[in-house]
């Protein structure tokens, strides 16, 4: 069996199986970690939401984002708890 050049060398027969549900879980998990992460760290690092932010919730958000970085269920928790906390959007 010759590789063509969008190939990459895999064959039916090596194909990986279908992922199962956990794996599933924690790849959506792990995208909404990254959109809530991105969301906290914008208006953190700009200063700027729908208005202005205080400094408190700028500290909280990018407290938040940075823990959510790490792709970790502790540090999901606690980062999405800050998230929270940072007061509701205006």
């Amino acid at each position: 069996m010759r590789s063509g050049p969008g190939d990459f060398g895999i064959s039916p027969a090596k194909a990986p199986e279908t992922p199962s549900s956990a794996v599933e879980f924690l790849i959506l998990w792990n995208t909404a970690t990254a959109a809530v992460e991105l969301g906290a760290l914008a208006p953190g690092l700009t200063g700027w939401l729908i208005t202005q932010t205080t400094v408190v919730e700028r500290v909280i958000r990018i407290g938040a984002g940075l823990l959510l970085a790490y792709p970790s269920l502790s540090q999901d928790v606690i980062g999405k708890i800050l998230f929270g906390l940072a007061g509701p959007l205006p």
